[in-house]
């Protein structure tokens, strides 16, 4: 009966340790980034504009990016 009890007593203290480790782990877990601000309508027409003018030559850099 005494080592029934030990044993019971053993399992309880490991289940204990193991909760008590998921618990500090959830607290020391690093928050998640803020969600990155939504460009504005400006933003977006202008990154559109710039798109426009891309081209393979600008991309594998065989010509300069500003032409006029």
């Amino acid at each position: 009966m005494t080592a029934f009890l030990c044993g019971m007593l053993g399992a309880l203290f490991a289940g204990l340790l193991v909760l008590l480790g998921a618990m500090l782990g959830s607290r020391r877990r690093p928050k998640p980034p803020a969600e990155a601000p939504k460009p504005t309508l400006l933003q977006e027409q202008e990154a559109f504009r710039t798109l426009m003018h891309y081209s393979p030559e600008i991309a594998y850099g065989d010509a300069p990016a500003e032409e006029e």
